[in-house]
């Protein structure tokens, strides 16, 4: 996949929709899949993240539409969001570990 057309396109749709629903963070469920697929680069393929992408737009839509994410929201509690934000971390810092046992040198050259 080409990193410039994505970011660009991702940048441009996450204006449009920051712009219409007036919030600075609108799009929360694409952070998630791009930060899993930036923490286990080598298990996720470009078509996983396209399908991701795509069944989570449409997903997203038919709750707005509906009204059932009003529902969502009241279900969904600050423990649970937060919990999600810790696991992607540890992910984080488990893959960087990872990296860094495979090239110590770089590593210790970042770290200082």
């Amino acid at each position: 996949m080409d990193p410039l057309g994505v970011l660009v396109a991702f940048g441009i749709f996450k204006i449009f929709v920051g712009l219409y629903f007036k919030t600075p963070i609108p799009i929360q469920p694409m952070k998630a899949i791009g930060g899993m697929a930036i923490a286990h680069a080598g298990s996720i393929t470009p078509g996983m993240i396209w399908g991701a992408g795509i069944f989570t737009g449409f997903f997203w839509l038919l709750m707005g539409v509906t009204g059932a994410i009003t529902w969502i929201e009241k279900v969904t509690t600050k423990p649970v969001v937060r919990g999600i934000m810790l696991g992607l971390g540890l992910s984080f810092i488990l893959e960087g570990l990872g990296m860094m046992k495979v090239q110590p040198f770089f590593a210790i050259g970042v770290l200082s």
